[in-house]
């Protein structure tokens, strides 16, 4: 199956890339995944355009994408036809993505405890962060929701690393952290979808 990604953000630097993409496909839940690994796919092409990144990974038995014999890093987080790929050189990354429509995260606002404006937020942030492995402790849930997370897109301190948590479109949520002050960087700027 050929998909084409209807838009995509990239931002490509020496040591780090990060792209998001949307995509579009019959809907169907049941090719939803395989939609979403051949877009994964493309969006990981766009990535690798200047061919500098290893042609392709494997998985982890936990499921985590790792590349064989490379100092890159890779993470990978899809949500409906959304897709984000980040890559590091030299330092752990995650990235997570969360649709607000339809998320069956909203179930579970009161058992977490965290600010209901913030939750998809502090979602992404807690899986980005279990993904990059700076922390997978039990109370990983209670950390993140101590955590002050600033409204406008700027890194900021994330359990000994650092975190940018922004919306790339209305409905959207998405976060990054890194195990390197690479974030403090001005990444999100180009990580917005513009209009179509």
């Amino acid at each position: 199956m050929t998909i084409t990604l209807n838009r995509s953000a990239i931002t490509k630097q020496q040591k780090i890339r990060v792209g998001l993409a949307e995509f579009s496909a019959p809907s169907n839940d049941r090719k939803l995944k395989e939609q979403q690994r051949d877009a994964v796919k493309a969006l990981f092409a766009e990535l690798n355009d200047d061919g500098a990144l290893p042609d392709s990974w494997h998985r982890t038995p936990s499921g985590q994408p790792r590349f064989l014999d490379s100092q890159w890093q890779i993470s990978i987080s899809h949500s409906g036809h959304f897709v984000a790929i980040a890559l590091c050189l030299n330092a752990s990354i995650g990235v997570d993505i969360q649709l607000e429509k339809n998320n069956k995260l909203h179930q579970y606002a009161d058992y977490l405890k965290w600010p209901k404006d913030q939750l998809f937020r502090r979602w992404c942030l807690y899986e980005a962060t279990f993904k990059a492995a700076q922390d997978i402790t039990p109370d990983l849930i209670k950390k993140v929701g101590e955590i002050d997370i600033p409204s406008n897109p700027a890194p900021f301190p994330c359990l000994e690393s650092w975190a940018l948590c922004w919306s790339p479109v209305n409905g959207l949520s998405a976060s990054l952290v890194c195990s390197d002050s690479l974030l403090k960087q001005p990444i999100c700027t180009n990580l917005k979808f513009s209009a179509l």
